[in-house]
Parts: C-alpha cells; structure tokens; sequence
C-alpha cells in the first residue's frame, strides 16, 4: 500500500470515529433522565389550577386529590378487585378562593361537599386568583388545609356562559312530569313539528312492529356450558351469558315512550307499561341484572317510563318503580364520590353509566330524598370534567373506537344539562370543533385512522358515526358537517 493510500485510510478511520463521537455526545445530550415514578398518574396526585398558569375561561372547575382523612386516595375503575376501588370515606372537602395570599380579599367559601372538586359557577374577575382546599373527617370536627395554589384570568373571558349554580338546576328539576328533555314544556310542540316528519314516521312504524315482540322474560342472552369450570371462569361466563340483556328488555321501553309522544297513542306507553313492570319485578341482585351494564340500562329504562308515563301508572305501581329506580340508582352513585371525580377517565362510567344514572335521577328527583344528592354531583362532575378526554379542540384521546362508544351519552346528556341550566353545551369549543376532528379522522368512504383501541373494527364508515354527526347538525352550524354528512348519505 502506497504512503498515500495509508494516510488517505488513516484519515478515513479517523473521520469516522469523529462522527461516531459526535453522534454519542448528540444521543447523550438529548437524553432526558427521569426521576418521576410516572408521566402522568391515573388517579389524581396534585391540585389544578396551581403554579400561576392562565385558565382557559373565567370559572375554573378547582381539583385536587381526594383521600380518606389519612393518605391519597389511588382508586382504580369501579368493580376491579383493588381493594381502594370503591372506598366512599366519610370525609368531606371545602375551599377558599380570594385574590390574595392571606383570604381577605373578594373571598369565595365553598359549601362542604362528599367530592373532591368544585367547579366555579360565577365570574371571577381579570387577575391573580389563590385557593386552597380543607378536609375534615366525620365526627372529627377539626379541618386540615392544604397550601396554597394560584392561577390567573384572563382579560378575554367576559363572554363566558357559566353554568348556574346546583340550587338552580334543581329548582328547575321540580316540574311535573315529563322532566326529561323538557317535555312538560316542549311536548306539544314536539308532536306537532313531527306530525309530518318522515323521519318520525319510520320511528313510529318501527315501534308498532316493537309492541308485536315477546315480552321481556329474565333468561339468558345465550348459553354456554359451565360444566367443570372454576368459580371465576364460571362467573365470567354467567356475565357473558348475560352481556346485553339489559339493553335487550330496556331499549324497547323508552323507543316505545319516543313513540307515544310523537303520536299521542296510548297503545304505545300501554305496552311499555307492561314491559318496565317486568323488568321491575327482576330481581336487581340476580345473574340477569345485577352487573353495572345491565341493571345501568334497566335503570335507563325504568326511568324513561316512569317520567313519560307517570299519568299511566296507579300508587302501588309508583311506589314498585320509584323503589326499584332507588335501588339500582343508589348502586351506581355509591361507587362515586370520592372516587369517580378522581380518575384521569373511568370510562365505563362516562360512556354509558353516567348517562343510564342521570336519566334515572331526573326521572324520580322529585319522590326519592337521595336523589337530589345524586343529581348535584352528577351536574358538578359534569361542570368540572367534560369533555373527559378532549380540551377545546374536538379531539378525542382514545380514537375512535372507543369515541363512537360516548356518543349516546353525548347527545343525551348535552341535551340534559342545557335544559336544566340554560347552557347550550353544543357551542363550546370543544363540540364546535368536533366535526373537524370527524373529517379528519374518519374521512367519508374511508377507515377510521388507526389511532387507540378497536380502530381496526371500523374498516368502513359505520351507521353509529352517521347518525351522530346527522344529529350534530341539528345542533351546529357548519357547513364543513354539513357537507360531511352529506357525503354519508350517498352512500
């Protein structure tokens, strides 16, 4: 080899080991070393709002982790086998909000609650804002103080529509029936504006062939043999059995109250009659409707009836569904407080069982004492929470899989907590920017994009994503949704 091939070799060897050495020292100082035992907790570890951010709206929902009088509170989803999962404690939360370190200036003392929240239900005022919060355990009568956390608003909030305080909704709440979705106020109308509807005219036709099925009868959705099969393999193959069956008897219950106050026919709310009386009579703690989806969708349906229904219904026949709607209600609401509040997003609950409890509730506000508890926090986690995995905008965290999950529970309780405290849910941002999200995500002709769980069993655009985004447009304008749903219905 000649001299200058050598060096040439040399030169090259070294220039390699010179990017080779720039490129560990690049890695090295663009590795980020975390101390964090986690990214993000799943359960709630610090206060919000803190540290002087800028909150994106006037009344701030104020969050802070829950706990039992002795230690945070790590709860997971309710019915998993930690023994945390449903611990409702007997402490009580309270905060104080002031524009200065020291409380005495523009002071805001909220009431003692079960739940770890408190969503503001007036404007505060341009500026430096501080709180802190308190809990006292039952019986104890001493209250332990957290420090204190600041925030600021900004000068651009003063449009804001605030959600009014619970008293308000409640008041609101003490009309005769039918309470739910205004009907008291609305039904006439409602018949009216549908007297030639061809929508409404393919609903009502579909309910008559509804009142020529069986009659619910509590056995299972399908069998399966449970021979030789160990206690847990055999209760999950019970629920299996089961899966859906609450949703089998209870949905032709409320289609058949849809279907009386669009016509007026009391051969409708007749036959519905007879079903929810069935399905009260099931035992709420048997294999049929003892899970939280099924007796959630008895509960649903039992509370539809017994609103679009009550002039139907003699004493004994109140006094059967208002105890059973208790029952079922008070199951779903003790796995809350102090916990649900808690969770980045108990899922289940959002998608399906938040909605079956407030239909419930409203149905029976007024008769059972509790309920009026459990229609106050659901309209505060309501207030603090929602949209559980979306900000301002129209995004959806998990995809959607599990998007199209929420979407009854969207419409209905968006519809619900409007009519109660006069704010249109459907223009904040965050449902403002929701067709957008559609469009890009979930194309028309197209799959859905393979973002989060259960993409891929949407490989075509689904009748659940159609009829949401035909339902949206009656409560948005834009021309973008418009057109999107537009295109759907070609196909």
């Amino acid at each position: 080899m000649t001299i200058m091939k050598t060096r040439l070799l040399f030169l090259s060897i070294s220039l390699a080991g010179l990017a080779v050495h720039a490129q560990q020292t690049a890695v090295k100082q663009a590795l980020v070393k975390l101390d964090a035992e986690k990214l993000h907790a799943r359960v709630r570890e610090w206060p919000y709002p803190a540290n002087g951010i800028t909150v994106p709206n006037n009344h701030p929902a104020l969050l802070w982790p829950g706990t039992d009088g002795k230690k945070i509170l790590l709860a997971m989803e309710s019915g998993s086998d930690d023994p945390e999962s449903n611990i409702i404690t007997d402490v009580t939360y309270k905060v104080m909000l002031a524009n200065d370190k020291d409380f005495k200036q523009n002071v805001i003392t909220g009431a003692e609650e079960r739940w770890a929240m408190y969503p503001l239900h007036q404007a505060l005022k341009p500026g430096h804002w501080y709180w802190k919060y308190g809990y006292s355990v039952k019986n104890n009568g001493k209250w332990n103080w957290s420090g204190v956390y600041d925030f600021v608003v900004g000068q651009n909030n003063a449009g804001d529509k605030i959600p009014p305080p619970v008293d308000v909704v409640l008041t609101r709440n003490e009309g005769t029936h039918p309470r739910l979705w205004n009907m008291s106020q609305v039904g006439e109308k409602f018949y009216r504006n549908n007297l030639q509807n061809p929508e409404a005219k393919k609903f009502i036709a579909f309910a008559e062939k509804i009142m020529n099925t069986p009659l619910p009868s509590e056995k299972p959705m399908r069998e399966i043999d449970t021979t030789n099969k160990t206690p847990l393999e055999k209760k999950k193959i019970i629920e299996r059995m089961y899966h859906g069956f609450g949703d089998f008897v209870g949905t032709p219950v409320h289609n058949l109250c849809i279907a009386y106050q669009l016509t007026k026919d009391e051969r409708f709310i007749l036959n519905a009659k007879k079903r929810a009386l069935i399905i009260a009579r099931m035992n709420p703690y048997g294999l049929a409707t003892s899970d939280d989806f099924t007796s959630g969708a008895v509960l649903e349906a039992l509370g539809w009836f017994y609103d679009a229904g009550y002039a139907f219904l003699n004493n004994d026949e109140k006094e059967l569904l208002k105890n059973v709607i208790r029952i079922r209600a008070k199951r779903v609401y003790d796995h809350l407080p102090n916990r649900f509040e808690l969770h980045v997003c108990d899922n289940h609950v959002w998608q399906i069982t938040m909605r079956n409890l407030a239909i419930g509730t409203v149905a029976v506000v007024n008769e059972v004492p509790e309920a009026k508890e459990w229609l106050t926090y659901l309209y505060e986690v309501w207030s603090a929470r929602f949209p559980i995995l979306g900000t301002t905008d129209g995004g959806w965290h998990e995809g959607n899989g599990y998007f199209r999950v929420n979407f009854q529970s969207f419409i209905y309780l968006s519809q619900m907590f409007g009519d109660f405290s006069g704010v249109d849910y459907f223009q904040m941002p965050w449902m403002q920017n929701l067709p957008y999200y559609m469009l890009y995500t979930y194309p028309p002709n197209s799959a859905s994009t393979a973002i989060g769980d259960m993409w891929e069993n949407i490989p075509n655009m689904n009748k659940g994503q159609a009829w949401f985004a035909d339902a949206l447009t009656y409560k948005i304008n834009n021309s973008y949704l418009n057109w999107y749903v537009s295109q759907i219905k070609k196909r």
